[in-house]
C-alpha cells in the first residue's frame, strides 16, 4: 500500500530469501556482455516470474536489496573507472539500505549528491532525447542499446486536445 520503501526500511527488516536469490543473480541478462539494455518487457517476461508472490513483502524487498547489491558491486569490480568514485543518482541514491550493501561489498566510494542534482539528471537525460528527436537524429544507439539499428524514437504532438 505505499508508493516506495522510504531509505530501505521495509527492506531491512526482510530476510534474504536464498533461493531466489540465486535465481535472480543467475539471469542470463548478467552474463550477456554489452552493449546491452533493459526494458519493461524483458521484466514483465524474465524478472517478475521468479517472484514468489507467497513471500513476505520484506523478504521480497530484502532480496531484491541484495540482488541489486550484487550485481552492482559485481559490475563496479569489472569496470575500468581509474578514480574509484560512482556518482549515484536516481531513487536508489535515496534507499540508505541499498546503498549500505553497495559500500560492503566495494571498494569504490559512492558519491551522493545533492537531491537537486538526483533529480535533475532524468529530467536533462530525457531532455536532451526530446531534443534529438525534434531535431530528426537517432536518440537510440545500438551501440549502447544492444538494438539491431540505432533508431530515432519518440513521438511529436501538436498540442491539440482530442
Amino acid at each position: 500500500g505505499l508508493e516506495y520503501d522510504d531509505k530501505g526500511a521495509i527492506a531491512r527488516g526482510g530476510q534474504i530469501n536464498e533461493s531466489l536469490l540465486q535465481k535472480l543473480n543467475q539471469l542470463t541478462y548478467y552474463k550477456k556482455q554489452g552493449p546491452k539494455s533493459l526494458g519493461k518487457e524483458w521484466l514483465d517476461e524474465q524478472f517478475w516470474p521468479l517472484i514468489d508472490t507467497r513471500l513476505k513483502d520484506r523478504d521480497v524487498l530484502r532480496t531484491l536489496v541484495e540482488h541489486m547489491s550484487d550485481q552492482i558491486s559485481l559490475s563496479l569490480a569489472s569496470s575500468k573507472i581509474g578514480n574509484g568514485k560512482v556518482l549515484v543518482t536516481g531513487g536508489g541514491a535515496y534507499n540508505d539500505f541499498l546503498m549500505e550493501r553497495i559500500r560492503t561489498k566495494t571498494e569504490f566510494e559512492m558519491v551522493i549528491p545533492d537531491p537537486e542534482m538526483i533529480e535533475m539528471k532524468e529530467a536533462l537525460i530525457f531532455a536532451f532525447l526530446g531534443l534529438l528527436r525534434l531535431l530528426d537524429q537517432k536518440n537510440i544507439l545500438s551501440k549502447v542499446t544492444g538494438a539491431k539499428s540505432a533508431s530515432i524514437s519518440g513521438a511529436l504532438y501538436n498540442g491539440q486536445q482530442s
